[in-house]
């Protein structure tokens, strides 16, 4: 009866658990010491026309990109990549490339809402189709050099 009891405890705490506590999302690290600001942003970039992305600017000094597509937001920041309304933000500091997938909303006059993160955990197949390829790029040109 002991016995029982243990495993019911056992499987009631790993059931509620595995139900009721969802991770917060986090941000990818990839560890990227062979990669330069101007081959990362030259990588994206191919990556993004791959995908139909029109670029309109891609500063390899400043590391800015700014890539459209139809219904498409478009940012742009100091060594970050952010595509939209489903974005991807990427930044390279100290020899790591930091991802955050982003979901910026509007109000009716344009203005930022709200920003919801996201990974590749909880991310939807849609946003993954696209942005899985440039995650997957940048995957591995770190691990070939």
């Amino acid at each position: 009866m002991k016995k029982i009891f243990v495993l019911l405890l056992i499987s009631s705490v790993a059931y509620g658990c595995a139900t009721a506590r969802i991770a917060p999302p986090r941000p990818i690290k990839i560890v990227c010491s062979n990669l330069s600001k101007s081959e990362l942003v030259k990588l994206v970039t191919t990556e993004l026309r791959k995908d139909n992305f029109i670029i309109e600017t891609a500063d390899e000094e400043k590391g800015l990109v700014e890539a459209e597509r139809p219904v498409a937001f478009v940012g742009i920041g100091e060594n970050t990549l952010v595509l939209g309304p489903y974005a991807m933000n990427i930044s390279y500091q100290s020899d790591t490339v930091v991802v955050n997938f982003e979901t910026v909303r509007f109000d009716a006059s344009g203005k930022i809402i709200l920003i919801d993160t996201w990974d590749e955990r909880n991310a939807s197949s849609y946003d993954l189709k696209h942005l899985k390829p440039i995650l997957t790029a940048i995957r591995n040109a770190c691990q070939a050099k």
